[in-house]
């Protein structure tokens, strides 16, 4: 056996594997949603089928190398099977969670014969989805229109605006760059943005506490400016926003000592005192408004 014929066996088998990781699943579903009916049979698409699909894919691309029309009529006889399966086993306004799934295992099938460790990504990342439907059924009806709003206008800053930023500076005097600008403007956004998921997940105290730490590792300032705009805009927010600056300022005078004993031991040791002396006294800061939120909350 040569080594190209051992490289087609494994990318078949990894194939296999996929189907039968997604068909695993949409079998299990199907099995504990009908527990109370002796009589089920299983559905129609399994987890056999699942992996033959799968296995099916990337013999398409596979044949499609040398005949390219056999993508599009293997495609087409799959949405065929597809459509075949909804139209039987259709109950009611059931949904098409499993036909939709076999399509993408079959595509996947095919992209093992070009990139089997993307292939492999995508496998796991279609079970996940599968397997999600709880916690998406859990939190759609806990979710608000501002929450898709926000996150979508985050989405579009990062991956929109942002990369279409020059990199060069364009003021007379060459020192602003709109990416370096645009990108602490990203950084506000998202620490804001992850201040207010975390206030709608864990109540004000403990988000303003979680996003201090957590934005103090990025930037102390850009957590100021964004808890800033929180408490203007809320005041019953302003001492929690309070916590998160103190806890962010201590965070960071931690920070620059860590960085500059890894540089350079004597330079960090130099600064431990005073540093250390100052994120002593904003942690003191963090700790009665800690106090304070407590007695509030009480």
């Amino acid at each position: 056996m040569d080594d190209l014929t051992l490289e087609h066996l494994v990318d078949a088998a990894t194939a296999v594997g996929i189907g039968l990781l997604i068909g695993l699943e949409r079998e299990q579903k199907d099995v504990a949603e009908n527990a109370d009916e002796p009589e089920h049979v299983g559905p129609l698409i399994g987890a056999r089928t699942f992996a033959l699909l799968a296995l099916f894919g990337w013999l398409t691309g596979y044949l499609s190398a040398e005949a390219p029309w056999t993508a599009a009529a293997a495609f087409l006889a799959v949405g065929a099977l597809a459509l075949w399966s909804a139209i039987h086993e259709r109950k009611g306004p059931s949904g098409l969670t499993t036909e939709v799934a076999a399509l993408v295992t079959f595509a996947i099938g095919m992209t093992v014969r070009g990139d089997r460790m993307l292939a492999i990504g995508l496998g796991l990342t279609t079970t996940l989805l599968l397997v999600a439907k709880p916690w998406f059924r859990a939190l759609v009806p806990r979710m608000r229109r501002m929450d898709v709003t926000s996150t979508l206008q985050l989405l579009i800053l990062i991956a929109i605006v942002l990369p279409v930023l020059p990199t060069e500076a364009r003021d007379p005097w060459g020192v602003l760059a709109p990416r370096r600008i645009g990108l602490f403007v990203v950084l506000i956004a998202g620490i804001g943005y992850l201040g207010y998921v975390l206030h709608r997940l864990l109540g004000s105290r403990n988000s303003a506490g979680i996003t201090g730490v957590v934005g103090g590792l990025a930037s102390s300032t850009a957590v100021t400016v964004a808890m800033s705009q929180r408490a203007r805009a809320s005041e019953s927010f302003r001492d929690p926003a309070q916590l998160a600056i103190y806890l962010a300022s201590a965070v960071m005078f931690v920070r620059v000592v860590v960085i500059c004993y890894v540089v350079d031991a004597a330079v960090g040791r130099a600064l431990m005192p005073a540093l250390g002396g100052m994120a002593l006294v904003a942690g003191a800061g963090a700790f009665f408004a800690a106090r304070r939120i407590k007695k509030e909350d009480r």
